[in-house]
């Protein structure tokens, strides 16, 4: 959920008029369920974004603090796609803001 979240909050918190896609390998995680993976909101988990040369200096200072952190993917396109042990997925990102932006005007009718 937190990957979908940053592909389109920016949408509306930025009030811009791009959605950012993203691509996530998360199969290195075999020791978690899929569900809780994919849709837990653990306090201990934090996704963020950083430029390509920040990624390394990202993860080298988590671990220097005692933190685990791992880089899952890149940012860009017009997908949201996700990789996991049990297979791959991928999302228009402007779907997912639709759905997540419309769903109580949907629901409502």
């Amino acid at each position: 959920v937190a990957l979908a979240e940053s592909c389109i909050s920016n949408y509306e918190g930025r009030n811009t008029s791009t959605l950012i896609g993203a691509e996530a390998d998360l199969s290195e995680f075999r020791d978690f369920r899929l569900d809780a993976l994919l849709f837990g909101e653990a306090n201990g988990r934090v996704v963020i974004s950083t430029s390509l040369l920040d990624a390394v200096k990202a993860v080298e200072r988590a671990k220097l603090m005692g933190v685990p952190a791992v880089r899952i993917g890149t940012v860009g396109g017009e997908l949201l796609k996700i990789k996991s042990t049990s297979g791959e997925c991928a999302w228009e990102v402007l779907g997912l803001h639709d759905l997540w932006w419309n769903s109580i005007g949907n629901t409502m009718g």
